[in-house]
């Protein structure tokens, strides 16, 4: 393991991405306006999963997963139900009311935030966290970092010995309060940005490990954080450099250019393995040549 490769992280390194629904309308348009120039420098791939994004591509609007999976995926099948109570909006996913949080006003919104989110984690999606043999079991502790509605969390809330949450957004913890009400002795949601450093507002891994005693279990890390990746990984060299337990990293690499290569280059002497074809990721403001990027990898050490 390089984990120093990490050292020389500073504000310069973060992507910059879309964050308001006017950026992302931006980003569209963007992509669209560039579709020539992005097929014409793909075509010259001489690689046949290139070619078959190409082939997708020729006969369809620009998109992020360029895949024939997405055209599954209809926002009108989707059934959600609204609580008077708590004025928000719900979908029932593996038995339990996943919630919406309350900024989306109206079943338009919520429908499409859903859709999208069974998308992403589609068997076929380049942005799917898990495989059969790659996936949280029994016998771990389940890390979301970045949780947002808690779709993944809900998946494994039966299989899992804990499942520790960490979300920032106000709206969203709202949100997960609701749907693991229920199950407040199996889901701790923590409002504290996770990075390699800790404050009131912020905590490190390492730290956080430390804190809850960790240090001896089998964890399961899922981080899909907006480009934060590497501070993450970062405010967990300790415990990446001297567990003796079983770790699982699902690290997403979408978000910036760079850090496919970058975690490779970390933990060249863990298991790695990329998740299915790629994606493109145009709402990342330096999208550029070779324009394709793995939506993540999947890696754990060898104990």
């Amino acid at each position: 393991m390089n984990i120093e490769l990490l050292d020389n992280l500073d504000d310069s390194n973060m992507p910059k991405l879309a964050s308001k629904d006017f950026e992302f309308i931006q980003r569209e348009l963007y992509a669209n306006l560039h579709k020539k120039q992005i097929l014409a420098f793909l075509k010259k791939q001489k690689n046949k999963t290139v070619q078959d994004i190409v082939s997708f591509l020729e006969h369809n609007k620009m998109t992020v997963f360029p895949y024939n999976f997405v055209n599954k995926y209809n926002r009108s099948l989707i059934s959600c139900k609204y609580d008077t109570d708590n004025k928000m909006y719900y979908i029932c996913n593996n038995n339990i009311p996943l919630y919406a949080k309350p900024t989306y006003k109206n079943e338009f919104r919520v429908k499409r935030y859903f859709s999208n989110l069974m998308m992403e984690q589609d068997i076929n999606s380049p942005h799917r966290y898990t495989t059969n043999d790659f996936k949280p079991t029994k016998d771990c502790v389940l890390l979301d970092i970045g949780g947002a509605e808690g779709f993944f969390d809900a998946k494994y809330l039966d299989v899992c010995k804990k499942i520790y949450v960490f979300e920032c957004d106000e709206n969203w913890l709202c949100a997960l309060n609701q749907t693991f009400s229920a199950y407040k002795d199996k889901v701790v949601i923590i409002n504290k940005y996770v990075t390699d450093y800790c404050d009131d507002n912020h905590i490190s891994l390492d730290k956080f490990i430390e804190s809850e005693g960790l240090q001896n279990e089998n964890l399961f890390v899922k981080a899909d954080c907006e480009g934060y990746e590497p501070w993450i990984l970062r405010g967990m060299k300790h415990t990446l450099t001297n567990s003796k337990s079983n770790i699982k990293l699902a690290i997403c690499t979408y978000h910036s250019h760079e850090h496919e290569a970058l975690f490779r280059s970390v933990f060249d002497d863990w298991q790695i393995e990329s998740s299915k074809g790629y994606m493109l990721y145009y709402y990342d403001f330096d999208f550029r040549k070779p324009y394709l990027r793995r939506g993540l990898l999947r890696i754990q050490n060898n104990n």
